[in-house]
């Protein structure tokens, strides 16, 4: 089942070698070069849904999530994501299911599961509303390899947003029909991902670097340093604003002509440990900064 020292001198050689992020121009093909193939790709499918593919270490889809776009409020029917997940994966495809179930939560919440020889597919029954805090938790259907580790290790399967995902490895025809990614996630570190959301001109928008729940804690001048890798000094602009707020640990702002950055500061005031930030255990994921590049329109 696969769906795959002269301080003026070093700035201006560096600003003269590095690529054009002047005017918002960190891109997709800048990403990838540095950190290698996504490890997770979102594609606009329909007005107010997305599919997310997964990728395990060899390039291969581990699993397709179907998801609320961003900022959607829309209410999605049941039907519509059984027509999509018949598309996704066709029935003839997919085969019979070997066992399958439904539950009910609450009054109005349906969901059900199936399991077939390659894997199994799990997706809401009922009508849903999306929030902006169950989207990425809470997705509307999953297609999950059965043997593929699915965690954020995780170029793209082919034919077209239906190609047969338990039969496939990587290629690139999503692109073909779905168009390029509106959003990637990228592995830069152990324990470290890189969310993307891209702009018209597949410029990265907003990037949050991202700390898993069971990574080991990190330090804050590692978190500065891999800031410095996205954006360096020299192509932020003029600084224009720069602040700290605490509560127990301090988050850090600042704000330039061409970027927004804020991220985590660690706890000044903790005995020992002050200047790491440790993965919260009640979340996925931990953000530790978050960059918003100025003057950049998000495609959706």
């Amino acid at each position: 089942m696969t769906k795959r020292t002269g301080r003026c001198a070093i700035l201006v050689v560096a600003a003269l070698s590095l690529p054009k992020i002047y005017g918002q121009q960190v891109d997709r093909s800048l990403l990838a070069a540095k950190y290698g193939p996504p490890a997770e790709e979102v594609f606009d499918i329909r007005r107010d849904l997305t599919l997310a593919l997964l990728y395990s270490e060899n390039g291969r889809v581990c699993k397709m999530e179907l998801r609320p776009a961003r900022n959607t409020s829309s209410v999605i029917p049941a039907t519509l994501v059984q027509e999509l997940v018949d598309e996704v994966l066709p029935p003839s495809i997919r085969g019979t299911p070997k066992r399958e179930f439904g539950s009910i939560t609450g009054a109005e919440s349906f969901s059900k599961w199936a399991e077939y020889e390659g894997g199994t597919i799990s997706q809401t029954g009922s009508d849903t509303r999306p929030t902006p805090q169950g989207r990425p938790l809470n997705p509307l259907a999953v297609i999950q390899h059965k043997t593929c580790r699915s965690s954020t290790e995780l170029q793209t399967t082919n034919a077209a947003c239906r190609s047969a995902l338990f039969n496939q490895s990587g290629g690139s025809g999503v692109q073909g029909t779905c168009g390029q990614p509106v959003e990637d996630v990228y592995n830069m570190r152990p324990g470290i991902t890189l969310a993307v959301i891209y702009g018209n001109t597949q410029q990265a928008c907003r990037m949050d670097i991202r700390l898993a729940r069971d990574a080991s804690p990190v330090r804050v001048s590692l978190i500065e340093q891999l800031v410095d890798e996205l954006v360096p000094l020299v192509l932020r602009g003029t600084l224009k604003n720069e602040g700290m707020t605490c509560n127990g640990a301090c988050w850090i702002t600042t704000d330039y002509e061409n970027v927004h950055i804020e991220h985590d500061g660690g706890n000044p005031m903790a005995d020992e440990g002050s200047g790491s930030v440790t993965p919260n255990s009640e979340a996925e994921q931990t953000v530790l900064a978050t960059i918003q590049m100025k003057s950049c329109e998000v495609s959706r």
